[in-house]
């Protein structure tokens, strides 16, 4: 965005849902109609399906399971790496793991969270924000504490979907990260998607939102980019139903008029 933003000529590559394969974006040329093109010549063939690439084609089948089997593989990552916060003991030993790297120390000995980019101390900058055991740990214990709070309370606003009416699911993207800020502009604040489905959806039509399942992992910074106003603000207007993150999703786009 700063390369746009200074007009800079860039090139991207961009992870796609298949590990291994990437798509480009840039400033420089377009690709213009090569997906319509190939999207074209497979229209005219009978059997299409066979000529995509095995990769493709095997995360395409993994998608008709259950969700356990379809879960992006990064999810399954960040699912794995949760449990290394999930106790006193186990963040010690992080604590310890990141000792014997000396990146992560800065002179006086002591953690260097800075290096982790994300913890910074009151009048001091980001690089030289350093912490020791007892105070990294209390910063930790006090995000997990917010977490848990806005997990519950938004929990506690929760309905059991309605199979037999009719809605549109919105999957809430997890923040904060690079495709919602900057990239999603004036969407990076993920209401105003909802309020305008509901500009230009039936009356009889609901919008189910679903919050994103790593908004609340203990490891994450989920806590930086949520409130518990933004779930009330949601469900102000009657048309709008926050749904537990334990239902299934692919459940939930089968009996969904549309998905966002």
């Amino acid at each position: 965005n700063l390369c746009r933003y200074k007009k800079i000529p860039y090139i991207i590559l961009e992870h796609t849902a298949f590990p291994g394969r990437f798509t480009i974006e840039n400033n420089i040329f377009s690709i213009g109609d090569t997906f319509v093109e190939d999207y074209r010549r497979f229209e005219q063939k009978e059997d299409c399906y066979s000529s995509i690439p095995e990769d493709i084609r095997a995360k395409f089948e993994s998608l008709k399971k259950d969700y356990n089997a379809a879960a992006p593989y990064y999810m399954k990552v960040e699912s794995k790496y949760e449990k290394k916060f999930s106790s006193v003991f186990k963040i010690a030993v992080g604590y310890l793991k990141r000792k014997a790297k000396k990146n992560f120390f800065g002179k006086d000995g002591v953690l260097n969270v800075g290096a982790g980019k994300y913890y910074k101390k009151k009048k001091f900058t980001l690089e030289q924000s350093h912490f020791n055991f007892l105070q990294y740990y209390n910063l930790k214990r006090k995000t997990i504490k917010i977490v848990d709070d806005l997990k519950d309370y938004y929990q506690s606003l929760t309905v059991e979907p309605n199979y037999d009416e009719k809605y549109v699911i919105v999957f809430l993207h997890y923040q904060p990260e690079d495709t919602t800020c900057p990239c999603g502009d004036i969407f990076v604040n993920q209401n105003l998607c909802v309020e305008v489905l509901l500009k230009n959806i039936p009356e009889d039509c609901y919008v189910y939102v679903k919050e994103h399942p790593h908004q609340f992992l203990h490891h994450r910074q989920g806590s930086s980019c949520r409130t518990k106003e933004f779930y009330s603000d949601l469900i102000k207007n009657k048309r709008v139903k926050l749904i537990p993150t334990s239902v299934n999703s692919f459940e939930l786009i089968d009996h969904a008029l549309a998905v966002t």
